[in-house]
């Protein structure tokens, strides 16, 4: 059965997500949004390959009656004839064997839904719903999302242009990104002193084309210009 996912089909899936890692809210919408999208691609797949083995079935038998020379005006009797039968019988299995004939008509279990129905198209008051919900349990949190984030990409060696940047594109608004950065507590020109001497070592830069190649770096890992220009003045 086609049906619309319900609530609960949205907050099992957002759960097990949130199993994996810790999600902003626009992240989480968007990635149930495309498990939903590929459950119903699949779903589509599995109904367009059973209504073609269906069809073929049906072929096979038009053709073993064929076959045994059946024909719709003959007595029951006649039709009884164990030959013709027989006859019947081998056409079907030489005409459905083949590389499709062991399809299933079942669903599989990863295309179907919490409730148990092929999903439907996403609505977006039920993603609301569903998401709201697991923000007053404190399972889905933004600002929690925000603060792991960003030591997560502290420990990589990232600077603050990037992570503005990172967390944007997650959905994160200007508030919680301030507060995540400044809750880090970083002295981000200390930091990127760190990152440049991972990188280089304690050595000097030779020339000003050296000098550019390690500004180039350390914007790449997102720290500013200035602080940049300011570490290898």
């Amino acid at each position: 059965m086609d049906a619309r996912p319900t609530e609960a089909d949205v907050r099992y899936a957002a759960m097990d997500l949130l199993a994996r890692r810790e999600h902003s809210r626009a992240e989480l919408a968007q990635k149930l949004e495309q498990r939903f999208a590929r459950q119903r691609a699949r779903a589509e797949r599995r109904r367009v390959r059973r209504e073609d083995h269906e069809r073929a079935h049906e072929q096979a038998r038009e053709h073993a009656r064929e076959q045994a020379g059946e024909d719709p005006s003959e007595q029951p009797g006649e039709r009884d004839d164990p030959r013709r039968r027989e006859r019947a019988g081998a056409a079907h299995e030489e005409f459905s064997d083949g590389p499709g004939s062991d399809l299933r008509a079942d669903v599989g279990a990863d295309s179907v839904t919490e409730s148990g129905s092929i999903p439907g198209a996403l609505p977006a008051n039920v993603v609301e719903a569903a998401l709201e919900r697991l923000e007053s349990e404190g399972l889905l949190s933004d600002s929690r999302f925000a603060e792991a984030f960003v030591r997560s990409r502290i420990a990589r060696g990232q600077g603050p242009v990037r992570l503005r940047h990172e967390l944007r594109r997650r959905g994160l608004d200007a508030a919680h990104i301030d507060l995540a950065l400044e809750s880090a507590e970083v002295d981000w020109n200390a930091h990127a002193e760190d990152v440049l001497l991972r990188r280089f070592g304690d050595s000097m830069p030779v020339d000003a084309r050296d000098r550019a190649r390690r500004i180039r770096f350390l914007q790449q890992r997102g720290f500013s210009f200035e602080a940049c220009h300011k570490l290898l003045k």
